[in-house]
C-alpha cells in the first residue's frame, strides 16, 4: 500500500510511506497547475525519486494500492549516462482519470554517437513497431518520438482489469514482448544487404547522365586503390538514379565510405592539386584521368545546352518579327476593308 502523510505544516516536509514505512529519497509536489494557482489544500500529488531503489520499491506495488491522491509516480535519472541505451527504461507511471487507465512510460534514448549500426535508430524502431502488431500487448501500445531529442516514449495503458495485477509485472511482459521483437528487428535489419550497403539518389540531366553513371561506376576502383573492396549497382526510377555501395567484407564501417562517397563526389567541382603526369603514381593518375574526364563532358554539355538556347532565342526573335509583321498586315487589311466601306456609295 502507497500513502502520502500529508504534513498541513508547510515547514514539514510530507512523507511516502510504502506498507507504513516511509520512504526517503522521494519529493512530494503539487501538479503545476495547482502550484501556479496557490491551492490550499490541493487534491492531487506527484512523487519523483532519484533512487533507483526506491523506484523498484514502488513498482512493486499494485495498481490499487496507489492512491487517487497520487496522480504520478515519476523516476528521474541523474546520472551521466541516463537513459542513453536502445532498449526501454520505464520513467514514469501516470493516472489518465478521462480514460480510467493508467499510462506507463517507457523511454528509449541511444547513444548516437557510438551507434555504428548500418541502418539508423529511426528505422530500427520502425521494424520494432511492424513487428509489435502481432503481440497481445499491442492494442495498449503507442509509439512517440521524443521532442528536441533523438530518442522515442513507449506509452503503455493498463486498463481497470488489469489493476489488481503488480506494476512490475506489467513492466516485465511488456519487456518479455519488446526484447522478442528487438531481436527479430535485429536480424531482419543486419540481413537485409540493401541495409549493408550506402546509397544516394541522384537527379541527372539527361545530357550528362552517361557520364556522370560511367563517374559513379569508377568508385569501386577508386575505393579498391584504397585498400577496400566493394560492388556497386545503378538502378533508374522515375527519372532518379540510384547508386549503391556494398562492401565484400561487411567488417568494413560504412561510414568511412559514405565519407570516401561524399568526397568523391564532390572531386569533379573541385581545383585538383595532383595532375596526371607520369610522375605520380598509377592511382593518382587513374582518379585525375576519370575526373578530367567528367569536367570535360560537363562543359561539353553545357557548351551544347548553350548553344541550343542561343538558337531557341534567335528562333523566338525570328517569329516575333513575323508575328509583328503579320500584325501590321492583318492591321492595314483591317484599316483597308474600313476605308472601302466608307467609300462605297449609297
Amino acid at each position: 500500500m502507497i500513502e502520502i502523510d500529508i504534513n498541513p505544516n508547510s515547514s514539514l516536509r510530507s512523507a511516502l510511506l510504502i506498507d507504513g514505512e516511509v520512504i526517503e529519497n522521494v519529493k512530494i509536489r503539487v501538479p503545476f497547475q495547482q502550484e501556479s494557482r496557490r491551492v490550499l489544500f490541493p487534491d492531487s500529488y506527484i512523487v519523483e525519486t532519484y533512487n533507483i531503489d526506491t523506484f523498484n520499491q514502488i513498482l512493486s506495488q499494485r495498481f490499487t494500492d496507489i492512491p487517487e491522491i497520487i496522480t504520478r509516480l515519476l523516476y528521474r535519472d541523474m546520472s551521466r549516462n541516463a537513459n542513453i541505451n536502445d532498449l526501454p527504461q520505464v520513467v514514469n507511471i501516470e493516472r489518465e482519470t478521462k480514460l480510467d487507465a493508467f499510462r506507463i512510460t517507457f523511454i528509449i534514448r541511444p547513444h548516437l554517437f557510438i551507434w555504428k549500426k548500418p541502418y539508423s535508430f529511426e528505422q530500427f524502431i520502425d521494424k520494432i513497431k511492424d513487428l509489435y502488431e502481432d503481440q497481445v500487448l499491442s492494442p495498449r501500445i503507442v509509439f512517440k518520438s521524443l521532442p528536441f531529442s533523438n530518442g522515442v516514449s513507449i506509452f503503455l495503458y493498463v486498463t481497470s482489469e488489469n489493476y489488481s495485477k503488480r506494476i512490475i509485472d506489467e513492466v516485465n511482459d511488456f519487456n518479455q514482448g519488446f526484447h522478442h521483437c528487438y531481436n527479430q528487428a535485429y536480424e531482419l535489419l543486419n540481413a537485409d544487404p540493401i541495409r549493408n550497403s550506402v546509397e544516394v539518389i541522384l537527379d541527372l540531366p539527361e545530357p550528362v547522365r552517361v557520364a556522370c553513371e560511367q563517374y559513379l561506376l569508377y568508385f569501386v576502383q577508386f575505393l579498391k586503390d584504397l585498400g577496400i573492396n566493394v560492388s556497386s549497382e545503378l538502378k533508374h526510377d522515375a527519372g532518379q538514379v540510384l547508386f549503391s555501395v556494398t562492401p565484400d567484407d561487411k567488417d568494413d564501417a560504412l561510414d568511412k565510405i559514405r565519407a570516401a562517397l561524399e568526397l568523391y563526389l564532390n572531386l569533379p567541382s573541385s581545383k585538383l592539386v595532383g595532375t596526371a603526369s607520369v610522375d605520380n603514381a598509377i592511382e593518382i593518375q587513374r582518379l585525375v584521368a576519370n575526373v578530367q574526364h567528367l569536367q570535360g563532358q560537363l562543359v561539353l554539355a553545357q557548351a551544347i545546352i548553350q548553344a541550343k538556347d542561343a538558337t531557341i532565342q534567335s528562333n523566338q526573335l525570328t517569329i516575333s518579327r513575323q508575328q509583328y509583321l503579320l500584325e501590321g498586315v492583318i492591321n492595314f487589311s483591317a484599316l483597308f476593308s474600313m476605308v472601302c466601306l466608307c467609300t462605297l456609295p449609297p
